[in-house]
């Protein structure tokens, strides 16, 4: 367990980095459209943190191979970064961006549920 945690951990470290180095042009450009809150950095955490609970606890015969899986939904981080932009304050912030977090999430259940066991 701790083995797999430290894992992930690393592995986090270099998916967040790649979404971080995808959004940030876009959230530079927005600093004056959008009101950025601290809690939305769970846009980086969420979806992985779901993502290696799904895979912790069914493998569903997946290898090592499947480990590519996060690098398959993160560009869905700059894609809801972006969006909050173009939208900016001509709706609720707080609840677009609750609600494009919660996508997110889904978007990583889904491309776990959805991707196939690969060969190793």
């Amino acid at each position: 367990m701790i083995e797999f945690c430290l894992a992930m951990l690393v592995y986090w470290l270099v998916y967040a980095a790649i979404a971080l180095a995808l959004s940030a042009p876009f959230i530079f450009l927005a600093r004056k459209r959008v009101d950025w809150h601290a809690w939305e950095l769970l846009a980086f955490v969420l979806p992985f943190s779901l993502w290696a609970v799904l895979v912790y606890v069914n493998d569903a015969g997946k290898s090592l191979s499947n480990l590519v899986e996060p690098f398959v939904f993160v560009p869905a981080i700059p894609m809801a970064v972006l969006a909050r932009a173009i939208v900016g304050r001509r709706y609720d912030q707080t609840r677009l961006a609750a609600f494009l977090i919660v996508l997110l999430c889904l978007v990583a259940a889904g491309v776990y549920l959805l991707m196939p066991a690969l060969p190793e």
